[in-house]
């Protein structure tokens, strides 16, 4: 049986999610007793070697369970977020975590691991808090090395849409540094995504504008409803031009 039939592609597959979903070695699929087996179940099945299973189902099956989180991710719009940290049953390792929990369209309790990190030393409050400022650490860093001026990125805050705005705008003002240290992150931005951002904040950008002119002190009517005349018609002039 080829490695390609669909019965190998299913059978590697639902080997390296056994792997993973009761902890057991890569190194399983070289146990003589399994190997025995699978060799009764299908006898025509030719077992993958353990390094294959390393170098291509593992990462596949990584890139699946992500795609998976995201699309639930997606589907909800408000998240609780917690840390916690544990020790291997196998090993003197202990990890950091943090998970997202959510409530799903059917009201059901969902959480998910969005990242995990080796931690050292004693778990005081010092040292955690230590490690949520790492990835300000390094942005810094790598600020500094690029010679560019130090800043955090911004967050985005429900109740203020413009916060929306500077978020984005913080995230395209640091595209160099992210893109340095994209390899130390959970997750990345395609190339999609960042013209996506950049074309949000430059529709965006004349309603901050006007929403900086017309909460100031000295604000008129007579500012205001020209402007939003203007703006009204400024999302189709550039939709025209983009076509």
């Amino acid at each position: 049986m080829s490695r390609d039939n669909p019965r190998a592609v299913k059978i590697t597959q639902a080997i390296i999610k056994y792997i993973a979903l009761s902890d057991q070695p890569l190194s399983e699929v070289e146990n003589v007793g399994f190997l025995r087996l699978l060799h009764v179940l299908e006898p025509r099945y030719d077992v993958p070697s353990r390094h294959y299973m390393t170098d291509t189902e593992l990462p596949k099956l990584h890139v699946s369970v992500k795609k998976h989180i995201h699309s639930l991710l997606q589907a909800s719009s408000a998240f609780s977020f917690t840390t916690d940290i544990w020790t291997s049953s196998v090993s003197p390792v202990s990890l950091i975590s943090l998970t997202s929990q959510w409530i799903d369209e059917s009201f059901t309790p969902q959480r998910a691991i969005l990242h995990a990190k080796q931690f050292r030393g004693s778990h005081t409050s010092q040292a955690i808090a230590h490690v949520f400022e790492e990835a300000y650490s390094r942005l810094e860093e790598i600020q500094g090395q690029l010679n560019q001026p130090i800043k955090r990125l911004q967050q985005d805050v429900q109740t203020r849409w413009n916060s929306t705005y500077y978020m984005l705008q913080s995230l395209i003002e640091q595209k160099r540094v992210l893109g340095v240290s994209e390899h130390e992150l959970p997750d990345y931005l395609t190339t999609h995504q960042w013209v996506l951002m950049e074309t949000t904040v430059a529709v965006l950008a004349p309603f901050e504008e006007l929403t900086k002119k017309v909460s100031s002190y000295d604000a008129l009517a007579s500012d205001v409803i020209p402007a939003v005349t203007v703006l009204v018609r400024l999302p189709n002039r550039e939709t025209d031009e983009q076509i």
